[in-house]
């Protein structure tokens, strides 16, 4: 959550300062709209993949006798890429 948050609130601003001058003033809502959605997005986009193999390895590790699915990180985040896109 940590770093979707980071992603979100992070990008704000510089996103909004290349699609609007500050020097004119401040932004109009559909400015501050745009750039709060694509910093969203982007905040989505880059913290999902983790937060989805964080998930399972907890899920796999908890199960009665299963160890983690993956041996490693690297090894999630590429099986995951491969078997759900």
């Amino acid at each position: 959550e940590a770093s979707m948050n980071f992603f979100r609130i992070g990008m704000f601003e510089p996103i909004l300062n290349c699609i609007h001058n500050p020097k004119e003033g401040p932004a109009p809502v559909w400015k501050r709209m745009v750039a709060g959605a694509l910093s969203g997005s982007i905040g989505a986009i880059s913290a999902n993949p983790f937060d989805m193999l964080k998930t399972r390895m907890q899920a796999a590790g908890s199960a009665a006798g299963a160890g983690f699915a993956y041996k490693n990180v690297g090894e999630g985040l590429v099986s995951i890429a491969k078997t759900s896109g």
